[in-house]
């Protein structure tokens, strides 16, 4: 009978382990009191162009509740942090954002189970937006059945900055589908950047011309993934991406693969004289439709 009870006792013992062991992985509440304290303290020692981050990533909507304004979708659809002088984070230990990765505090406060943390750093100098130049740049298609047949793809709809509720974007039309300038989704998250929509047995070229002042003494960083989530479900392989620097001193092929997120490329550019460099992106799938391929690039120094 005593090693009955031992046996149950063993196994009331081996439950409330399970049990509080399953109870510490469920996150510790968090208060509108507590959200609201450290957006209040937030606010008041903001700085203009300071970034705002946050970790995990579905307590964002918290935080952007109280300091929506603060967030501009600039902030928000960021490649990485690198590119701003202050960051304050708010994370919910042990999460981290990926934007303060190397980075030392400068102080630290606590609001229940929120962490508030500031850090500083010199920020990357960014010589050529790719992003923010895509009406410099030139479209074009080709067959891949017809590689001598190049055809222009032309600007249609309205201009960026001149939209109303009541028109869309406009972009660059090739055929049946788009290559145009938006707030993307990648991997669940906003992403600022262009999207090429691919279409089967094409190549999609985009060219961009930078000046030499931007182009010498830079690193091309480049961030590639497919856009738009019910478009990932039905997209089948992988999309290539070619990346020609100076009319082909360089060409470095890459592949974008249908669930692998905002992959980062840095890329060293060859040191060829002139006034204007070309950089050229061709991107193709030989299982498109459905591949709306994102695209972010900066020159940095």
């Amino acid at each position: 009978m005593s090693s009955l009870l031992a046996r149950l006792l063993l196994g009331l013992l081996a439950v409330v382990a399970v049990w509080e062991s399953v109870a510490s992985l469920r996150p510790p509440r968090i208060s509108d009191g507590d959200v609201r304290a450290l957006t209040t303290v937030v606010r008041a020692q903001y700085q203009s162009g300071e970034l705002i981050a946050v970790a995990p990533a579905w307590l964002s909507p918290l935080v952007q509740r109280e300091l929506g304004d603060l967030m501009p979708v600039e902030h928000l659809a960021r490649p990485d942090g690198k590119r701003f002088a202050r960051i304050s984070e708010v994370s919910l230990p042990p999460f981290h954002s990926a934007d303060v990765a190397g980075l030392t505090h400068l102080d630290e406060q606590h609001f229940g189970p929120l962490r508030l943390r500031r850090y500083q750093q010199t920020p990357a100098r960014i010589a050529f937006d790719l992003t923010e130049h895509f009406l410099d740049a030139t479209v074009s298609q080709i067959a891949l059945s017809n590689p001598n047949g190049e055809r222009p793809c032309l600007w249609a709809g309205s201009l960026p900055g001149t939209v109303s509720r009541s028109t869309t974007v406009g972009g660059f039309v090739c055929g049946s589908n788009r290559v145009e300038r938006r707030t993307m989704e990648i991997d669940y998250q906003p992403r600022r950047g262009l999207v090429t929509e691919l279409e089967s047995g094409q190549r999609t070229l985009l060219r961009f011309s930078i000046p030499d002042s931007a182009w010498q003494g830079s690193t091309l960083h480049l961030w590639l993934g497919l856009h738009d989530y019910h478009q990932r479900k039905q997209a089948l392989g992988p999309v290539s991406v070619v990346v020609d620097l100076d009319e082909g001193q360089v060409r470095l092929p890459l592949t974008v693969e249908v669930h692998q997120g905002f992959v980062h490329h840095q890329l060293e550019l060859p040191k060829g004289s002139g006034e204007v460099h070309h950089l050229r992106f061709e991107l193709s799938s030989s299982s498109a439709p459905h591949h709306f391929v994102g695209l972010h690039g900066e020159l940095r120094r």
